[in-house]
């Protein structure tokens, strides 16, 4: 009974791990297939890539105009996530703000209702602030509403202090004359003249020296700092010319020149198809961009037959219609991606460079 019992706990067990084997190898070796589209009109580049897996089962859209995009992911045809990143566009942003207002707008509304309320309550309901308003009575007895009791009481006594105090101060108190007349004036002049003389020539060069001191400090530490700084980047030339001329990066390069190629081989679109008129702002330039798409297209084995490329050299401008289609492995694209990040000159050169 016992073992009946291990031996269906080990037949679940085996069956699920079926299963995750099973999706591990659809994952790795069943294809991801690819289509897009971009046109190229009056300075407006449009474009829509699309990706499937296992019958769309996953599915991914990119689509934009210019610098804006959104990359949309779903399952089953269901949006699950959507990514922006170029950043929100405005047609976003205004629909999040109409959202936030639709929200707000019934609180405004029941605001408003309670003030009209408020309003409509008689007077005697109302409470009124005791230390704002308070009653004091006249002599005939009627009651009087003051503002603020207590600056009524600052008034009141204000009003109460009699002026003949301050007028009753004699001049003589406060500014007496008689003392200061009898001073010699004649012996003193001379004698302040020449020392404010000598003092304002003595300020005079203690302030330039200072000026000619805090101007030597200050291109003695900007000449230091230049110095250092050039001396860095010699040290760090050389390094780097040491480690490109070294049998590590050689061997490197050699590896990555042979494996990246493959790898942009499989990725490569199977089916492209192309109209467009191109041309930069220069002649040279139209001729280089026209020279580099002549170099990659045979390498990364891409098929001509529906390939027309017309170059422009007398104008800016660009116009016409790319669509693509292809198809990649998971399994072939991480084979290539992991042998690349394990090879010892790589890993050794990532190290240097880190």
């Amino acid at each position: 009974m016992v073992l009946h019992i291990v031996m269906f706990i080990l037949k679940i067990l085996c069956m699920i791990l079926l299963a995750v084997l099973a999706l591990v190898l659809l994952a790795l070796f069943f294809p991801v297939k690819y289509t897009g589209k971009t046109e190229f009109k009056d300075r407006t580049v449009a474009y829509r890539v699309c990706a499937g897996w296992l019958f769309r089962l996953l599915y991914a859209d990119f689509s934009g105009e210019n610098d804006g995009g959104v990359i949309t992911i779903r399952v089953l045809g269901i949006p699950v996530k959507r990514f922006y990143p170029f950043g929100t566009p405005e047609s976003e942003k205004a629909k999040s703000r109409e959202e936030k207002d639709a929200k707000k707008e019934p609180d405004t509304e029941r605001q408003t209702v309670e003030k009209q309320i408020d309003w409509q309550k008689p007077a005697a309901e109302k409470k009124i602030r005791f230390s704002e308003v308070s009653t004091t009575s006249d002599d005939s007895g009627e009651s009087i509403f003051l503002e603020n009791p207590v600056k009524e009481q600052a008034k009141s006594e204000t009003k109460g202090n009699p002026k003949s105090e301050t007028k009753g101060n004699p001049k003589s108190e406060t500014n007496p004359k008689s003392e200061t007349k009898g001073n010699p004036k004649s012996e003193t002049k001379g004698n302040s003249k020449s020392e404010t003389g000598r003092n304002s020539k003595s300020a005079a060069k203690e302030k330039f020296s200072e000026k000619i001191g805090r101007i030597y400090r200050n291109v003695k530490s900007r000449w230091n700092e230049f110095y250092t700084s050039v001396k860095d980047k010699k040290e760090k030339v050389s390094e780097f010319q040491k480690v490109l001329k070294s049998k590590v990066t050689r061997r490197a390069f050699q590896f990555a020149k042979v494996n990246i190629p493959k790898l942009l081989r499989h990725i490569r679109p199977r089916r492209f198809q192309s109209d467009v008129t191109f041309g930069a702002k220069t002649p040279d330039r139209t001729g280089q961009a026209l020279g580099l798409i002549g170099v990659t297209f045979p390498v990364l084995k891409i098929p001509l037959d529906k390939v027309q490329i017309t170059p422009d050299f007398e104008r800016q401008v660009l116009e016409g219609t790319v669509t693509f289609k292809g198809y990649m492995l998971c399994g072939v694209v991480l084979y290539y991606i992991l042998k690349l990040y394990f090879n010892r000159d790589i890993r050794r050169l990532m190290k240097k460079f880190s």
